[in-house]
């Protein structure tokens, strides 16, 4: 009983710490490729334009997965472009996971971009806990850059795909 009183009362701010929920962004994607669904691929531009919608509408890798494979079904193997933007629809999962305002592409590096006025409920996400962790861990791959209304996380890999997967186990 008295552990229970110690919980509502003396350590109560420290163990909401964990429930704390980090606002909830619209992350946008800027590539440094080019990611589409080329006319010379589906051929049809309401058809096209359907596919694009269908792709801003996906929340999760299932979906994600099964858009892939409805695309190989119906179109045949995937081009380039195509895979690219499969790419950036996951780096726009990822991102908003992160609660990332922004996430662009440099040659082999990721960058997310976290507006400064996220405030504390943000600083105090287990989440961003998880990024400092491995800022201070792994600085190879991981870094912080402070742009003028940014921080940004600068994740370095091998290519962009290796890059999300380092991001993605974070938040396993």
């Amino acid at each position: 009983e008295a552990i229970a009183e110690l919980r509502e009362t003396e350590f109560k701010e420290l163990l909401d710490y964990e429930d704390v929920k980090a606002p909830e962004v619209d992350t946008a994607v800027e590539p440094d490729f080019e990611a589409l669904l080329p006319g010379s691929y589906v051929s049809n531009v309401a058809e096209r334009i359907n596919l694009y919608t269908q792709l801003s509408s996906v929340e999760n890798a299932e979906e994600l997965d099964f858009m892939r494979t409805e695309l190989v079904d119906r179109f045949g193997q995937l081009p380039k472009e195509v895979e690219n933007l499969l790419l950036t629809v996951k780096m726009k999962l990822v991102g908003k996971r992160f609660n990332a305002d922004k996430v662009k592409t440099r040659e082999n590096q990721l960058l997310l971009f976290f507006n400064n006025d996220l405030g504390e409920d943000f600083y105090q996400a287990p989440i961003f806990g998880k990024i400092l962790a491995k800022v201070n861990t792994d600085p190879q791959h991981f870094n912080f850059k402070q742009g003028k209304n940014h921080l940004i996380l600068v994740v370095n890999a091998n290519n962009h795909t290796q890059g999300l997967q380092l991001l993605e186990e974070l938040v396993k």
